[in-house]
């Protein structure tokens, strides 16, 4: 049996590390061989010859730390990635990829052709129509894939971190999914089983250390204002299902500062269950340590089929065609002697057109300097029409909204927030209590918004005596006649 068993890496990129995890899958059992951080920086804007380098570091750091397996699932952080939540109409497998690749163009400035977009649905439903786009850029994904042949690897898969991780077992009704790294932060919101959401951010290079009982109060503030933003954008709860925080530690945090992070986003958290308790098993020190475990379980992920939510090597929207196998022989004989017939009556043909070519060519490259005037036109022409179009959108909930502010200057924003499906989140600061609840009244009685709710209202933590604090409503009247 220990010779059927197959062993796969999980490779995780952090800022100046290589997280790295050996799993073997077999029958029923799972188990983490050994696991270890590599002192290795990868970098998304690598040259070749970098890449060649870091592969060739890469192999000798496994093979001194006896790490045997030659495929690898490669995960890596957010902040590579470019990310849009969209909302689909209901639509089947074949339908819905277009819609998707369109969505992609529209909403990355990059272009297209520079990326690779993978999404975490393939089909929509009245009651499932969200979903979120993720890309890659594809010289990020080239020079994984150059590091991990240098190393002599197989890469089996290329996704996110905090995607793979959506995506282990022990998070059912779970809502969103807190990622913590020395270094950063990323949250995934969940609908079902589908992810449709995943933000980022950077925190200081050392965890919160516990000051009298308590965490370090910037960097508690900085997570939990993103649980708490990521919270306000995302669906209710009552319509997409539990309102429960799964936390993802590869820091070593405690129990109070988990606690703690729960109370300042004024959501339920949870830590995640251990590799124990997702039935990988293994020596106990590799199964308590908290970075290579994410490792394993993006090994574990990335080896079942479709369990990724993206992978950037294979992606869903990338069209494919499925043949039979006895037609495509069929056809490249048929093929194969159509050529050897044609081939001197070819000849000259080819080298006139070869010609043609060369000029054309010549041509195109002359041409270049007016095709980037076209192309700057056309771009200027497509954000124009946005704010001359005949029902200006956000034009309206921007001239609502100035409406409800009082004209004293006693409360001001700073922040509007306005989604695709007109979801509104306010954030600003004023001098005392009263004006913001004045202004969360006006909001509440007027016909163009509804659902109107309070978030938070703090201190700022200025010298003056300034209050912060933040709103989320729908509006209903998004277009004029």
């Amino acid at each position: 049996m220990a010779l059927r068993r197959r062993h796969i890496l999980g490779l995780v990129v952090e800022e100046h590390s290589v997280l790295v995890a050996e799993v073997a899958l077999g029958g029923r059992r799972t188990a983490l061989v050994r696991a270890a951080e590599l002192p290795l920086a990868v970098s998304a804007r690598a040259s070749d010859a970098e890449a060649q380098e870091a592969g060739r570091a890469l192999r000798s750091l496994l093979r001194a730390e006896g790490f045997r397996a030659r495929e690898a699932v490669i995960a890596v952080p957010a902040s590579w990635l470019l990310a849009a939540r969209k909302s689909f109409p209901p639509a089947g497998a074949a339908t819905f990829g277009s819609m998707a690749r369109i969505e992609a163009e529209r909403s990355f400035a990059t272009g297209i052709a520079d990326l690779i977009v993978d999404c975490t649905a393939n089909s929509t439903t009245e009651q499932a129509r969200r979903a979120l786009l993720a890309a890659l850029p594809r010289r990020a994904v080239g020079m994984l894939r150059a590091t991990a042949l240098a190393a002599g690897l197989r890469v089996r898969a290329i996704t996110s971190t905090a995607l793979a991780l959506a995506g282990a077992p022990g998070l059912a009704g779970a809502r969103m999914l807190l990622v913590l790294t020395p270094r950063r932060a990323e949250v995934v919101t969940r609908s079902g089983d589908r992810v449709t959401d995943v933000r980022h951010i950077g925190l200081p290079p050392t965890a919160p250390e516990p000051i009298a009982g308590e965490p370090g109060a910037g960097w508690l503030r900085a997570v939990g204002g993103l649980l708490a933003r990521v919270a306000a954008l995302s669906p209710t709860p009552e319509s997409e299902g539990g309102d429960e925080v799964v936390v993802w530690d590869s820091t070593g945090l405690g129990a109070g500062v988990i606690a703690a992070i729960g109370e300042s986003a004024g959501l339920q958290v949870r830590r995640s269950p251990g590799l124990a308790e997702m039935g990988i098993a293994g020596r106990s020190d590799h199964l308590a340590a908290p970075g290579p475990a994410v490792a394993a379980v993006v090994a574990v992920v990335g080896a079942r089929r479709g369990g990724l939510p993206v992978n950037f090597l294979r992606p869903s929207l990338e069209i494919r065609r499925h043949s039979r196998r006895w037609p495509r022989i069929a056809w490249a004989a048929a093929t194969c002697l159509a050529v050897l017939g044609a081939v001197l009556s070819l000849s000259a043909q080819w080298r006139a057109d070869r010609q043609e070519v060369a000029q054309l060519q010549e041509r195109l490259r002359q041409m270049q300097p007016e095709i980037r005037v076209a192309e700057a036109m056309v771009d200027q022409t497509r954000l124009a029409r946005r704010w001359t179009a005949r029902s200006p959108r956000l034009l309206n909930v921007l001239r609502d909204l100035t409406l409800l502010f009082p004209e004293q200057g006693q409360i001001w924003a700073t922040s509007v927030v306005v989604q695709d499906d007109l979801r509104v989140l306010i954030s600003g600061k004023a001098d005392r209590e009263q004006p913001v609840l004045v202004l969360l009244e006006r909001i509440q009685g007027r016909p163009e918004f509804a659902n109107a709710q309070l978030l938070y209202l703090r201190q700022a933590g200025t010298e003056r005596r300034e209050l912060a604090f933040a709103l989320a409503c729908n509006y209903m009247q998004g277009e004029t006649p």
